[in-house]
């Protein structure tokens, strides 16, 4: 009997996990941070962000900004990161050199929008909403060109006054699956750590 090739299974293990994350949920990214959870929300996207193995650059508790440097995936090669929210793109990203950044944005609900330019948003009361974008990255080497129409084509081309040594990053699209994910353990993170402050206040009680 013939046994499976590894690569095989571990094709069929990812397919069996991506299985329903084909589509955006519906949340775009947005959370609502309820009136008095803002500094945990600050915490909830770090801890969140975190977990995504991302390495936080930023956190301006002042401003309600948490923000990342830029990670790179090889999709299934890789497959303890957790940025893929399908199997295509498992693939796209083991195929390209690809990046993500993550940037998270807290405000006032478009309620109050008087409270929208506060010179710090943690002495303002009131329902807070985030926003969650993630930016996909892919490493251009000089000598290679981005098709408009596929971005997964390349074409060469060759200018004699260049040095083709070097490289850069072309920023792609917005990763809204991802986006979504992240907003939606954001809010789960938030109500386990509002949840545990409660028990220790009733504890201290």
């Amino acid at each position: 009997m013939k046994h499976a090739h590894p690569a095989t299974i571990l094709l069929a293990i990812a397919a069996l996990c991506l299985v329903g994350c084909s589509s955006p949920p519906s949340n775009s990214g947005r959370f609502i941070v309820p009136a008095g959870q803002y500094n945990a929300a600050i915490d909830a996207s770090r801890d969140v962000l975190t977990d995504y193995r991302f390495k936080i650059e930023r956190v301006d508790a002042r401003s309600g900004i948490v923000t990342t440097g830029r990670k790179q995936t090889a999709g299934i090669a890789t497959f303890w990161d957790r940025e893929q929210s399908m199997l295509s793109q498992e693939f796209e990203d083991i195929g390209n050199r690809q990046l993500r950044e993550i940037r998270i944005d807290l405000a006032p609900l478009a309620s109050q929008p008087e409270q929208a330019f506060a010179p710090d948003l943690r002495d303002l009361p009131g329902d807070f909403e985030g926003q969650v974008r993630a930016i996909i990255y892919r490493r251009h080497f000089v000598g290679t060109r981005l098709q408009s129409e596929d971005v997964g084509a390349l074409a060469r081309y060759r200018d004699p006054l260049i040095d083709y040594g070097g490289s850069y990053n072309v920023a792609l699209e917005r990763d809204r699956m991802l986006e979504a994910r992240i907003a939606r353990d954001i809010e789960q993170q938030l109500a386990t750590l509002t949840a545990n402050s409660d028990e220790l206040a009733s504890t201290d009680n």
